[in-house]
């Protein structure tokens, strides 16, 4: 029983923390999307097709990754068309259950084992956002920008929150035009 409130408490702790989200961007040297002035979508049908997994991959995750990213690339001003855009955008999104470890020491005890530590571990889900920017003349991928997060009960209670803020952070290093 302990180990299981054990595993809770780090769970509540990662959680009550702040934010755990890591925001990564890559970008070839090469082309940089400030050159480019207008962007479209790759069509929702296409996302899909690469999807592992409806529970993600739905219209209303796709409504609400386009309208974050929209707010960003515009205020960025870059103007969105409904094709053939000098850029096209698409998304990825990756659920994965991992495995945490807490450490703890049982100092209470007199005993030459007592500078052992206990481990309890704990499973979570980690979500993944990926935005990729490419070029569709060359099909060439010019930008991505990714934020990694566990998803726990708030994400779960308002995704449109939870993806907007990640879009928001993955798009604080996009150039502006």
């Amino acid at each position: 029983m302990k180990t299981i409130f054990s595993g809770l408490l780090a769970v509540l702790l990662l959680s009550s923390c702040g934010s755990t989200m890591e925001v990564f961007t890559d970008q070839d040297k090469d082309h940089s999307p400030a050159n480019y002035s207008s962007y479209n979508w790759q069509s929702l049908t296409a996302i899909e097709n690469k999807a592992s997994n409806p529970l993600y991959y739905n219209e209303l995750n796709d409504k609400r990754i386009r309208d974050a990213v929209n707010k960003e690339l515009q205020s960025r001003n870059y103007a969105m068309q409904e094709q053939n855009g000098a850029l096209e955008i698409h998304y990825h999104i990756l659920v994965e259950d991992k495995l945490g470890s807490v450490s703890e020491s049982n100092n209470s005890l007199q005993h030459p084992l007592s500078n052992l530590q206990r481990v309890n571990t704990f499973q979570y889900r980690q979500g993944t956002l990926i935005i990729d920017v490419m070029d569709p003349k060359t099909n060439t991928l010019i930008w991505r920008g990714w934020a990694t997060d566990i998803v726990g009960n708030e994400a779960r209670k308002n995704p449109e929150k939870a993806i907007q803020q990640a879009v928001k952070k993955i798009f604080r290093s996009f150039p502006s035009r």
